[in-house]
């Protein structure tokens, strides 16, 4: 029997995570402006990236494959749009270093 505590304990965390989750492009984005990330490094982490996305997704939801499984799929598509950010950023920025080298 399910009840209501328990339900809104688990709708709270769940959107709680799903929040953070999709908050990954912001961060990746935030991190690579600042250099403290580059495009090189989540290409060379991913495999161990998406490890951690499975696990924290373990951890986060229910004790449920399917669960687990709705979580990390969209944070493994985060994780890959946000390898796109960063290489966008570090264009831009190679780019405008260029273009002062330059003048």
């Amino acid at each position: 029997m399910i009840s209501i505590d328990s339900f809104v304990s688990f709708a709270n965390t769940m959107l709680i995570s799903f929040g953070a989750a999709f908050e990954l492009p912001v961060v990746v984005f935030l991190l690579s402006q600042l250099e403290i990330i580059k495009p090189a490094t989540l290409k060379r982490m991913h495999g161990v990236l998406i490890l951690v996305i499975f696990i924290v997704a373990a951890i986060v939801t229910p004790p449920d494959v399917v669960s687990q499984v709705l979580l990390a799929v969209p944070m493994v598509g985060l994780l890959e749009l946000s390898i796109g950010v960063c290489w966008v950023v570090d264009k831009q920025k190679q780019k405008k270093l260029k273009l002062s080298q330059s003048t």
